[in-house]
């Protein structure tokens, strides 16, 4: 209905008050309201400029509203698309997409741009700062250069072409900038004009750039406003006409600048009950901001503890007497100033601060010991109690500080991960494994078979073990303790419970090279058939954990490996026959070519056993054959499919005399036949279009 001029503008309001508050992002969600309003707004091939003309007729409507840029989603966020130079159109023509780029005409789309400019600048004198900021991004859009849809080729004429646009547009930017005053704002302006002072299509739009930028008021409050943001731009403000040298002296040049400023702080609030307030109402500049650019105030915090040690204690006693500041986030970082010149005092701090059973204050407390260089004795008991606190991310910090725990006394701290409870939280699993990370945590190796045994069972209830630190956890613990690891994999693996889709049986990258150390000897066998005879019996699932692990200890089916499953194989009762098809579902794709005899045998006792197990066989084993993804030039074979039919056809050949084996490999052979004529009757469909 939507693309019936007579019902559009009803259509867009509609999609307006559905999606403004939709608070997704809109690219991996083409359903959402906001994603089909920036559609409509676009420019395609064919499309007639009417209905650009209507969705901005409707975005005037709803900046004119009270409150209409208080939703998750700006109005402007659908006048962008309108100010694109370059978009792609895309079709369906029979069975094929068509992707086509294009440039968008200037002269025909000129009125609309200039009415979505007027739109913006009067957003711009907006009381709200919030809006003015979010302006900034669309004067970013309305700056940029056409830019490029896959590979499209834009000539140096196509970007000149939009020069005197963008000068314009930078006219419009230079009276902004002389009738505002927050240093929000002014940032704002700089990062959009940043990238045009060094790489304007013309001189004049350089010079422009720079001339509006130089003509913003050099304040203190844009000089605070600067420290406490980072602007990844910054440095394409130098002069120095190299990259790097420019980007290097950014950078000292911002060095200097936290240190003029802290400087200036301490002297202009020099109370520091005065500048908490001063930080706090900075602060409360996120608000503004949403994420158009970061509010990061540490590191001008850590100047001023440098500077001034007392001063950054003033302001952790602030937080301690009003726990609900905005600069509460940050007492670890100005705790770390203080632990470092006043230790007992910030001991001190820490006690007082866990008094009142402040969640905020009881995580930074717990954030403070996770990232400190080390934890002093006075920190132990405040640790012990954070690591059973009712806040989950104070606990969570807390776990993963244990590490940090004298490391002359690797004991203390085991003892402390052996007391934790950590449930069934994979978030705490996470933590806890984070204590042995291989490079900055303790060693496996010092832990005993009781350790070992105890931390792996804390695992066991997880109920997922896809993290990183956990995976590493289990692959190291795979070397000092193979059995003890298979045993808690196979009990998690043996609990599994489609019911509860969260759950993950086994580590989701494996067991890096857990087993490659451990590949001999009587205790590797006895891990081999403690997962093949779990097998005996097994549920499969799709992500086949039995097989994944059999593969890892077998690292990649070893002649080990093999030896175990043929065992099974010559006994020949379809249930053993079958547990061997489970634990191959995870085999490569060359196994049934590798491992020709093997897989001959097998299809052989599958077929004196019954149609049944042979059936089964043949499944498992035509799924582990064709596994995997294919590439090639689009309406040609896939060069895996031709490999397929080669090897199969051969071994086919080979096999003439064993009936179970040759149906199987012509089996192969024909489905890639099949696969390949697809391809060629794609090919065929797509020339023909």
């Amino acid at each position: 209905m939507g693309y019936t001029l007579d019902y559009l503008p009803r259509c867009c309001d509609l999609l307006w008050r559905l999606g403004r508050d939709d608070a997704r992002t809109t690219g991996p969600n083409p359903e959402h309201a906001m994603r089909v309003l920036d559609d409509l707004a676009g420019y395609d091939l064919d499309k007639p400029l009417r209905v650009n003309e209507i969705v901005l007729d409707a975005v005037g409507r709803w900046v004119r509203a009270p409150g209409a840029h208080l939703h998750a989603h700006s109005p402007l966020d659908v006048l962008d698309p309108l100010l694109a130079k370059a978009s792609a159109s895309h079709h369906a023509e029979g069975r094929a997409f068509i992707t086509r780029p294009f440039l968008v005409h200037r002269e025909n789309t000129r009125s609309l741009r200039e009415r979505a400019m007027r739109i913006i600048e009067n957003c711009a004198r907006s009381t709200d700062v919030a809006v003015a900021v979010r302006v900034f991004e669309s004067v970013e859009v309305a700056l940029a250069n056409p830019m490029p849809y896959y590979n499209q080729p834009i000539a140096d004429d196509d970007i000149e072409r939009w020069a005197p646009e963008q000068l314009e547009t930078l006219d419009m930017v230079a009276r902004i900038a002389a009738g505002v005053a927050h240093p929000l704002v002014h940032l704002s302006i700089g990062k959009a004009l940043a990238w045009h002072t060094r790489n304007g299509a013309r001189e004049a739009i350089r010079r422009r750039a720079r001339g509006i930028i130089a003509a913003i008021p050099d304040s203190f409050d844009l000089r605070l406003a600067r420290a406490l943001i980072s602007d990844h731009d910054e440095w394409m403000l130098e002069d120095a006409g190299d990259v790097m040298e420019a980007y290097e002296r950014g950078q000292r040049r911002r060095e200097d600048t936290m240190r003029g400023v802290a400087a200036e702080f301490l002297a202009r609030y020099d109370d520091a009950d005065e500048g908490a307030d001063a930080l706090d109402e900075r602060l409360h500049w996120g608000s503004f901001l949403q994420g158009r650019m970061d509010l990061v105030p540490a590191p001008l915090l850590i100047e001023m503890a440098r500077q001034q040690p007392g001063y950054a204690a003033g302001l952790c006693e602030a937080i301690l007497a009003e726990p609900g500041r905005a600069l509460a986030r940050h007492l670890p970082t100005l705790l770390s100033g203080v632990r470092a010149t006043d230790p007992d005092r910030a001991a001190d701090m820490v006690r007082r601060a866990m008094v009142g059973g402040q969640p905020g204050l009881a995580r930074s407390i717990a954030w403070l010991y996770r990232y400190t260089d080390r934890l002093l004795p006075s920190d132990l008991p405040i640790l012990t109690g954070l690591l059973d606190h009712p806040d989950a991310v104070a606990k969570r910090d807390a776990i993963a500080a244990v590490r940090k725990v004298d490391p002359g006394r690797p004991e203390q701290a085991v003892a402390l991960a052996r007391a934790v409870d950590i449930g069934e939280s994979a978030e705490f699993a996470e933590a806890l494994c984070e204590i042995f990370d291989r490079r900055h945590g303790i060693a496996l190796s010092a832990l005993s078979d009781d350790d070992a045994a105890d931390l792996l069972s804390k695992l066991e209830p997880v109920r997922t073990i896809a993290g990183f630190q956990v995976g590493q956890f289990i692959s190291g613990a795979a070397v000092y303790w193979p059995c003890r690891v298979v045993r808690m994999l196979l009990r998690r693996i043996n609990r599994d419970d489609d019911s509860d889709p969260a759950y993950e049986a086994f580590p989701y990258e494996g067991l890096h090279d857990g087993f490659d150390a451990f590949a001999e000897g009587d205790a590797y066998h006895d891990v081999l058939h403690d997962i093949r005879d779990a097998a005996l019996g097994y549920r499969p699932r799709v992500d086949t954990p039995l097989a994944r692990l059999y593969r890892q200890a077998s690292r990649g089916y070893n002649e080990h490996g093999l030896r175990v499953l043929d065992e099974w194989i010559e006994a020949g009762d379809p249930d053993h026959l079958m547990a061997v098809g489970e634990l191959l579902r995870a085999a490569p794709r060359s196994f049934v070519f590798a491992h020709e005899d093997i897989v001959a045998r097998l299809l052989e006792c599958a077929d004196e056993a019954g149609e049944q197990p042979y059936a089964f066989m043949c499944s498992v084993l035509h799924g582990v054959a064709i596994r995997g993804a294919r590439s090639g030039v689009q309406g040609q074979p896939y060069p895996e499919d031709i490999e397929l039919r080669r090897a199969a056809s051969e071994v086919a050949a080979r096999r003439m005399t064993s009936w179970p084996v040759r149906r199987f490999y012509s089996a192969l052979v024909k489905d890639a036949e099949q696969f390949i004529t697809h391809a060629r009757i794609e090919g065929e469909i797509l020339d023909a279009s």
